[in-house]
């Protein structure tokens, strides 16, 4: 399947150079391209910050819930309507050993299936069952991968080691150290969301790591603020990079697993430049704004 097709079915994931915006007029190239980029790159980001502290505080989400935009997208593109709906099965599984756990988790719905698994390694040797990272210096690091498969398509996220369209090898999960005074420094080594179909052709290559260490004031969500730090999304295959800067991202709404206030400040380069801004909201709703041009969007997915 071509992307053109892909476009037509209402895909939102970037081909590869179509950033370069031939020929389209600045709210045309901000609507069809700049603004999904950045809905892409925001939710990526934030579901690797906010990972980093679910498991650790034994508020596991992974494998459920309201799915993403990218598997929604998936989900009108590899299944029928009538499939949305169906009913959503999922085991899991906890394995602690001294110094470390993993978490397994496979979720169904119709010809569609979540599977995977995250491993968390304590640097004092406490592990899932009484996490503790209590004294300056200690901390945890979260890898793993998982899989979301369809029938004419598959979104692997991992954080196995990745080579960007740079040539730079990212991966190696995220850390989460304590600091000298008590808050908790977040550094994502790397991370990666693939998106491919059935042919193997990709049509979304995203990764992600940390520049400079963002700070977060607990692991738990409820009154969990994520502030400063910078957070880069290269997107592989338009060939361009985003900085993420964060100014008290909070996630404050009971029942709400996504940020429902902050901002994130945004430089591109590459093949985009310029800048951008998000201003969430309410429960994973934010605006993105680039000059005089707006979009809406929202975030259905904790991982």
């Amino acid at each position: 399947m071509k992307f053109g097709k892909l476009m037509n079915l209402g895909l939102v994931v970037l081909p590869a150079l179509a950033i370069a915006g031939c020929g389209k007029k600045g709210s045309e190239k901000f609507a069809q391209e700049i603004a999904p980029a950045v809905h892409e790159g925001v939710e990526a980001a934030v579901n690797h910050l906010a990972g980093s502290g679910d498991d650790a505080s034994n508020e596991t989400v992974s494998f459920a819930g309201p799915r993403s935009t990218i598997e929604r997208i998936l989900d009108e593109t590899l299944l029928p309507k009538s499939a949305w709906a169906a009913s959503l099965a999922c085991s899991r599984a906890l394995t602690a050993t001294a110094g470390g756990c993993s978490r397994s988790g496979s979720c169904s719905y119709g010809a569609y299936d979540w599977n995977g698994n995250v491993q968390l390694t304590f640097s004092n040797g406490t592990n899932c069952l009484n996490p503790s990272i209590s004294n300056p210096g200690d901390y945890f690091i979260r890898s793993g991968s998982f899989t979301l498969n369809g029938p004419r398509g598959s979104l692997e996220t991992t954080t196995a080691a990745h080579v960007s369209y740079q040539g730079e090898s990212i991966g190696g999960g995220a850390k989460v150290t304590r600091q000298a005074d008590g808050s908790l420094g977040v550094d994502v080594l790397g991370g990666t969301k693939i998106l491919k179909v059935s042919s193997g052709d990709e049509i979304m290559d995203i990764s992600i790591r940390t520049k400079k260490t963002v700070t977060m004031n607990q692991l738990r969500r409820a009154g969990r603020v994520i502030t400063g730090g910078e957070l880069e999304i290269i997107h592989n295959l338009a060939r361009f990079n985003a900085v993420h800067t964060y100014s008290g991202l909070t996630w404050g709404e009971a029942g709400c697993c996504y940020p429902t206030s902050g901002t994130i400040d945004i430089a591109f380069s590459g093949n985009l430049d310029g800048t951008a801004q998000v201003v969430f909201n309410g429960c994973g709703s934010f605006t993105v704004t680039r000059g005089a041009d707006s979009a809406v969007f929202s975030l259905a997915n904790c991982e």
